[in-house]
């Protein structure tokens, strides 16, 4: 009976699937014998911007946080990922960020797999003096990255906004940016840059 559950396995998940996950309990079970893993994660990135409609940069960190939920877990093992992330040394929003992109991660192999919000402690962000950020500006003063964290500083852009930003959204002679491409569905906006911005590292 053990054989032929392991050459099922083998035949379904491809050679050696058994025994990488021998000792594992509660294996997921796809939902067609035909059904065979997708451990390719560019095919699961293509698979989120189809199903979802996402953007590349957010398709992009829940890439990186399957891959650091992969290295810490089985995750053809239910309980041993839910188990982890109930225990993991995280606050509770980053837990569920896992668990929902675990829960992706299982439709897209077939499997059902529902994510249980934690409680998330909310508490007030840490915001610094300014002549913290000016002492840090000034820290990359001649560099393209001093630019970028004034622009940041001047603007309250989202840093994924400033990186969205091209040569046609800065007019020089009214020392205005515009944000076209908003993140987290904002509205675009202008701002009026002050002469201490050094927008050269648009070139």
């Amino acid at each position: 009976m053990k054989k032929d559950t392991q050459k099922t396995n083998e035949a379904v998940f491809g050679q050696g699937f058994s025994k990488k996950l021998q000792g594992s309990s509660n294996l997921l079970t796809p939902t067609t014998t035909e059904l065979a893993p997708k451990t390719d994660l560019s095919d699961f990135a293509l698979w989120l911007k189809r199903k979802h409609n996402l953007q590349e940069s957010t398709i992009a960190v829940k890439i990186r946080k399957l891959k650091a939920l992969r290295r810490k877990v089985n995750l053809w093992n239910v309980e041993s990922v839910r188990n982890y992330i109930q225990d993991a040394p995280f606050k509770g929003g980053y837990k569920n960020s896992l668990g929902y992109v675990y829960a992706d991660w299982c439709e897209f192999q077939g499997f059902e797999y529902k994510h249980l919000r934690l409680h998330t402690e909310k508490s007030l962000p840490y915001i610094p003096l300014e002549r913290e950020i000016d002492q840090l500006i000034g820290v990359f003063s001649h560099s393209k990255y001093g630019a970028m964290l004034q622009l940041l500083k001047e603007t309250a852009f989202r840093p994924i906004e400033a990186m969205r930003l091209t040569p046609d959204d800065f007019n020089l002679e009214r020392q205005i940016v515009t944000l076209n491409k908003s993140a987290k569905r904002s509205n675009p906006r202008q701002v009026k840059l002050s002469n201490k911005n050094n927008i050269d590292f648009i070139d």
